[in-house]
């Protein structure tokens, strides 16, 4: 049988085996479900890469979990990582709002002000290097503050139309 086709029965075999087990191992060791489900994801599709090259494992469940583990354990590291360097950057003066008004009149233009945007993106990312590990979060991110703050801006918590009080923010 070929290498690649022997990998992938292999890790095919173990997912529908002990993918339960290997999930409530992680959630054990790691505390977060998602973590764990995201860190599982992660090592199967590491085993179809690494197990095509070098052969399947003579515990392959082993390899999964321990390898889901050390995945596990990066995700957590940079989620933290992250919130310290997003709480350093949030505190500074220049991100920082010092009344409410003035915090809604940064999220409106933050989120109306394409170049705006992009100088606060750059800031970030010029300052913490990667924040997600997943690039494709930020423009999604910015995509969801458009149309919160679009929202935000047509109406008031009662529901009414508020387009011509919040003219005043941008």
């Amino acid at each position: 049988m070929e290498p690649s086709l022997r990998a992938n029965a292999a890790v095919d075999a173990v997912y529908r085996s002990d993918w339960g087990r290997i999930v409530a191992t992680l959630i054990r060791l790691v505390g977060d479900f998602d973590v764990a489900e995201e860190a599982s994801q992660e090592a199967f599709a590491a085993a179809v890469d690494q197990w095509t090259s070098s052969g399947v494992p003579e515990f392959p469940r082993a390899w999964i979990i321990q390898t889901a583990r050390h995945k596990a354990i990066d995700r957590i590291r940079r989620r933290a990582r992250l919130e310290e360097k997003l709480d350093a950057y949030a505190a500074t003066e220049s991100t920082r709002a010092v009344d409410e008004p003035d915090y809604v009149r940064r999220a409106v233009r933050l989120g109306t002000d394409p170049v705006w945007r992009e100088q606060v993106r750059s800031k970030i990312l010029a300052a913490n290097g990667v924040l997600y590990e997943n690039p494709a979060v930020l423009p999604e991110l910015e995509q969801f503050f458009v149309e919160a703050v679009g929202k935000a801006r047509n109406l008031t918590t009662d529901g009414t139309d508020n387009t011509d009080e919040n003219r005043q923010f941008m």
